[in-house]
């Protein structure tokens, strides 16, 4: 992909400013567009040049001849039909900064567990001897992180369906499609189009990467893709070669990863874990890293983040689950009875599914947020459901009720926009709160 002369970058956030440092080091002349304001930090590039136009209603009427595009623009957007109509070529910010990384790259994608599956995946890869970074949906955007000069043996890329919907030369070396459930149908509108942005994936791979799948997804990936590489699948059923099964991955008949004790050792992540472990042995690593490696992670922040122990009782917050399939995988992961706070803004229309699910488990349901009441109505028939309204509420009736061990858990299953600024600030609170029991069970001895 040459460098243009006069370039378009559709987009202030993180992943718009990083691929207008690009493509200003690559000597463009750069125009950046946004209906949004100007954000904070965005005076260098003011200072080196960039044409910076927040609170736009219209696109520049400039000629360019290329648009880069972040991931919060949507496919049918009409900023993009108008640079179609133009005949501006469209690329996505993804795409644009992996055009120029001098790495290897191992990209991953999924509905649930790709920030997890990503930052493991770097530390077993720098565990092998690797140098190793991770950017994308994760950490710096791809343009950000080759703007700054860095270079690695593997860059592992967490991609999201955002990400993909515009690409169109993008081709890892290794793709990893962890699963697919319902998620951002509000963007996607079905399942066909939400799955055919992850398909991306694999759309341009060749004969020399590798093709990590689900074995369910197999059919439907392999027609619905133009990929070439060698296709690996993983799952429960027989016709998978890695499967999670007895604390351990296996790959074919052979324990490859023992688990036991470990984050991944449950049905949830452990199937996940299969998919990795299968990447990474593409990637080169060993399966002594792999085992090593699997042992000694700790996760993310937000994310299934065992936060302490009160009187036997165990919480965990997994404040990033913003989805309802998130946050039953979630319990699922969760031996024993659970005490589950839950709601907020939901993305589902539909949320009666879930009863099944949490039926099937010894569970207490405490809801909080703007779409309690509608939890509440589809479940209470099924499981028991105590309408708290915040989190403080929840959490000091989940623990007056739990006894020694059961586990407390915050998964809501929707955003936090109601109540919390990001779901950063909804798990440390539930932190917080977690850390004023304990001061108060020694006051009460």
């Amino acid at each position: 992909m040459n460098t243009p002369r006069n370039a378009l970058v559709l987009g202030m956030g993180r992943s718009g400013l990083g691929a207008a440092r690009l493509l200003l080091r690559e000597g463009a002349r750069v125009t950046v567009a946004d209906a949004g304001n100007l954000p904070a930090g965005a005076a260098p590039l003011l200072d080196a040049g960039v044409d910076l136009r927040p609170g736009l209603r219209e696109l520049p009427g400039e000629p360019f001849d290329l648009a880069v595009v972040s991931p919060g623009f949507a496919i049918d957007h009409p900023w993009l039909n108008e640079l179609r109509r133009r005949g501006v070529p469209l690329v996505s910010e993804l795409e644009f900064g992996w055009s120029r990384a001098r790495s290897r790259v191992l990209a991953i994608t999924g509905s649930l567990g790709k920030s997890t599956a990503t930052l493991w995946a770097v530390e077993a890869l720098r565990a092998n001897g690797y140098t190793a970074a991770a950017a994308g949906n994760i950490g710096h955007s791809v343009c950000e992180w080759v703007a700054s000069g860095a270079t690695a043996d593997w860059l592992v890329l967490e991609v999201s369906s955002f990400q993909l919907e515009t690409c169109e030369a993008f081709r890892p070396d290794v793709a990893l499609l962890l699963n697919i459930v319902p998620n951002h149908l509000d963007r996607h509108r079905d399942m066909d189009t939400y799955m055919r942005c992850k398909a991306k994936i694999f759309d341009l791979t060749t004969e020399s990467s590798t093709c990590v799948l689900p074995v369910d997804q197999f059919s439907w990936m392999s027609r619905n893709s133009r990929g070439r590489g060698a296709w690996v699948m993983f799952g429960d059923e027989a016709a998978a070669r890695w499967k999670y099964a007895r604390h351990c991955i296996l790959d074919g008949d052979d324990v490859v990863v023992p688990l036991h004790g470990s984050l991944f050792d449950n049905p949830v992540l452990g199937r996940n874990a299969a998919g990795v472990a299968a990447a990474l042995t593409a990637c080169g690593v060993s399966p002594a890293v792999l085992e090593s490696s699997a042992a000694t992670f700790r996760g993310l922040r937000h994310r299934q983040q065992p936060v302490g122990e009160w009187h036997g009782v165990r919480f965990i917050n997994d404040s990033k689950a913003s989805c309802l399939t998130a946050m039953l995988a979630a319990v699922q992961s969760v031996p024993g009875p659970v005490h589950l706070i839950a709601s907020g803004i939901c993305k589902e229309s539909d949320v009666a599914f879930a009863r099944d699910i949490l039926a099937s488990h010894r569970i207490h349901v405490y809801l909080i947020g703007q779409c309690a009441q509608v939890f509440h109505d589809a479940w209470s028939g099924t499981v028991p459901c105590q309408m708290c309204g915040t989190l403080d509420q929840a959490v000091a009736a989940a623990a007056a009720q739990a006894v020694p061990g059961d586990t407390v858990l915050l998964s809501p299953g929707c955003s936090s926009f109601d109540q919390y600024p990001n779901f950063e600030k909804r798990g440390d609170h539930f932190v917080e709160l977690f850390e004023r029991l304990r001061p108060a069970a020694a006051e009460i001895t």
